[in-house]
C-alpha cells in the first residue's frame, strides 16, 4: 500500500524553452507499507519536496505538464523492507 500526501506549496511563474509556465513546489510525505505472509507489517515513510509543472492547454486550461522529485530530506524505515521480492 502507498500513500502520498501533499503539504504546502509554493507557486511561480517561470519561462521554460520560451514558454511560460508555473511551476508548485510540494512539500510530500510518501508512505509504503506492507504485510509480509507471516502477518509482519513493514514500512517506509520519505518526507521532501516536489516540482510539479503546470501548462495551459488549447483552450487556456491549466493541466500538470510534468513531475520533478527532490531527493528524501527525512526519511523512517528502509525502503528495502517494503519493495522487492520477499518467499511466501
Amino acid at each position: 500500500m502507498t500513500q502520498h500526501l501533499l503539504g504546502a506549496v509554493v507557486f511561480e511563474t517561470v519561462d521554460l524553452a520560451g514558454e511560460s509556465v508555473m511551476t508548485g513546489d510540494w512539500q510530500i510525505q510518501a508512505q509504503h507499507r506492507r504485510t509480509l505472509s507471516n502477518g509482519e507489517s513493514v514500512e517506509f515513510t520519505g518526507h521532501s519536496y516536489v516540482r510539479h509543472y503546470y501548462a495551459r492547454d488549447e483552450s487556456g486550461v491549466w493541466k500538470l505538464r510534468g513531475v520533478q522529485p527532490h531527493d528524501i530530506v527525512i526519511k523512517h524505515g528502509h525502503p528495502g523492507l517494503v519493495v522487492g521480492d520477499f518467499p511466501e
